[in-house]
């Protein structure tokens, strides 16, 4: 079976799954739409980038692009596409793929399903989605053709819309554990580096956060990380001595995990529903808006708690995961009947 991911890249979910797919010896490529800074794989060993974006090309250009990007795609059998996008604006292609016998998987990721259909209640948070009615019509032609639909945890489950009666599979996020350097020292000579990186400020409850942090500001140095490549973002995770991610929808995603392969102590909020679906093991530190100064406290005060978490993280990472062992589960997917 040779296996398609695309068209756009989330937080390198379609890199690490190719090149998880790769490693156990599936001819698998990401071909996307456009490259940007954002993107993992910079070499394009396991992708191909079109230069397609509706917005800055020119309608010929982008029309033979497209017929370029859907040519390379007919060699693959399967396709596995992320937020809810597939390999022509509108989804024009899908009824196409589906007549051709290909098996087509739809991964959402958050926020283009978040607000959308359901008002689901989350208790430190409000989805609101200004793309409500856009993003509706493209989940619903994508549903309209899935094979399956994959989701990273049971967080998103309640947000996809009632009518969908087909599989749903849960697929835990991936990244290869290897790419990062493991530093455990936790030993800056001036103040304690804190790092937070909101790529969205409202969904990581990012003012709340700035807000808990008040008490201790004047014994840490708080880094925000925003606008970053990878390789900028990953410098600046491996000078942390505590990462906090985000205290808004009560589950992790790969900025925690990044920093736990990184052997980083990782505050996050997780709500007692989620914490009981995760592997017991888990070693995040859940926080909310009412006690993450006493959280931070209690870490600067033992350094030898930052080390032991850091220690517990790189193993969970390891164990939960690793592209590697995440290829096997797409693959037990895709054979799916």
């Amino acid at each position: 079976m040779k296996v398609c991911h695309g068209v756009e890249e989330i937080a390198g979910q379609g890199y690490y799954s190719v090149y998880g797919l790769n490693l156990i010896g599936i001819n698998s490529k990401e071909l996307l739409w456009y490259n940007n800074k954002f993107t993992y794989d910079i070499s394009g060993e396991f992708s191909k980038c079109y230069g397609i974006n509706k917005r800055k090309s020119r309608i010929f250009v982008t029309c033979v692009n497209l017929i370029r990007l859907f040519k390379d795609a007919l060699k693959f059998d399967c396709f596995h596409f992320h937020f809810a996008q597939s390999l022509w604006p509108y989804n024009l292609d899908l009824w196409l793929l589906k007549k051709l016998k290909k098996r087509l998987f739809f991964e959402f990721h958050g926020s283009e399903l978040r607000g959308v259909y359901n008002d689901v209640k989350y208790k430190y948070y409000n989805p609101v989605n200004p793309n409500k009615k856009k993003l509706m019509k493209r989940i619903d032609r994508c549903l309209k053709y899935a094979d399956g639909v994959i989701l990273h945890d049971n967080e998103l489950i309640p947000h996809l819309p009632s009518y969908y009666k087909g599989k749903v599979f849960i697929v835990p996020l991936r990244i290869e554990p290897s790419r990062f350097e493991i530093n455990t020292k936790h030993d800056n000579l001036t103040k304690p580096i804190i790092v937070h990186a909101p790529s969205k400020r409202s969904t990581k409850g990012t003012e709340e956060i700035l807000k808990g942090l008040e008490p201790v500001k004047t014994e840490i140095e708080l880094i925000l990380v925003e606008n970053r490549t990878q390789e900028e973002a990953k410098k600046i995770y491996e000078q942390a001595d505590i990462i906090i991610d985000q205290i808004a929808i009560g589950t992790y995603g790969v900025f925690c995990i990044e920093a736990m392969a990184l052997g980083k102590p990782v505050l996050s909020y997780i709500s007692d529903e989620m914490r009981a679906s995760f592997p017991i093991d888990l070693p995040i530190i859940s926080i909310n808006p009412d006690n993450i100064s006493e959280k931070v406290r209690y870490l600067l005060d033992h350094p030898e708690e930052r080390k032991r978490l850091g220690e517990k993280g790189i193993e969970y990472v390891k164990q939960n995961h690793d592209c590697k062992k995440i290829a096997e589960k797409l693959m037990a997917i895709y054979e799916t009947q």
